[in-house]
């Protein structure tokens, strides 16, 4: 199914980029393709900046379609020159950063449809040029209420009995792990196929914030089975370096 997804949002791509380019010969034609996307890009039914990212605010199937439809734009280069009827930023790098810390504030919150939409969005902001920002809220290690990482909950713990209190340890999950366990395989994926520009970011941290050693790991796991086989070779050279 995510195949036939794929086909189809790069055939209706490549469909943008032509009549794109047919319309280019025409200067009515292409005011005419601009005020379009422009329409669309105003209109609170069908853009972007309109969207309620908050849970059980945020409209699933309008959101999905939403960002496919830029996802498409931004690959037929129809996408930046209206970016600035969205209300989100200047341009669409500002834009992207704008809905990664909407995505980051509200994530851990989702239900599991909500968190599926939102990769979506995610995956439509690391097309942008966001890897900088995505590391840096990755290495926030500040706590959210209410975070404990159910794993390490001692079998011991008494409720209304403080754990500090009889000695146990429990770990409190920051900001950066909560974002990063909801969109993990994305989130890897990126870092993967961009490992150049994020390996020494990532590897100035590692001796200071757990999440760096966490991702780490993930990525050689990833490494070692078949879906990381081609980057093994840069990724290697890339922590070396």
């Amino acid at each position: 199914d995510s195949v036939e997804k794929a086909k189809v949002m790069g055939i209706t791509t490549k469909l943008c980029r032509v009549i794109s380019e047919k319309v280019a010969h025409s200067s009515a034609r292409t005011a005419a393709l601009h005020a379009a996307i422009d329409m669309v890009m105003k209109n609170p039914q069908t853009s972007i900046g309109s969207l309620d990212f908050r849970h059980m605010y945020l409209q699933t199937e309008r959101a999905s379609e939403i960002a496919s439809g830029c996802a498409q734009l931004h690959k037929a280069t129809l996408l930046a020159p209206h970016w600035g009827s969205t209300g989100l930023g200047v341009n669409v790098v500002e834009g992207a950063e704008m809905i990664l810390g909407l995505l980051y504030e509200n994530s851990a919150s989702y239900d599991p449809l909500e968190k599926s939409v939102g990769g979506k969005l995610l995956q439509l902001c690391l097309m942008m040029n966001t890897d900088s920002k995505l590391i840096e809220l990755l290495l926030d290690d500040s706590v959210p209420e209410s975070s404990v990482e159910p794993e390490d909950q001692d079998p011991m713990h008494i409720d209304g009995v403080d754990d500090n209190q009889l000695g146990l340890v429990v770990r409190k999950v920051s900001k950066g792990e909560l974002f990063y366990q909801c969109y993990v395989d994305r989130i890897d994926t990126f870092l993967l196929e961009n490992i150049r520009e994020c390996a020494m970011p990532l590897m100035s941290k590692v001796t200071t914030s757990p999440i760096v050693l966490r991702v780490i790991l993930s990525l050689i796991d990833r490494l070692r089975s078949k879906k990381g086989k081609d980057h093994s070779r840069k990724f290697i050279s890339s922590l070396l370096s």
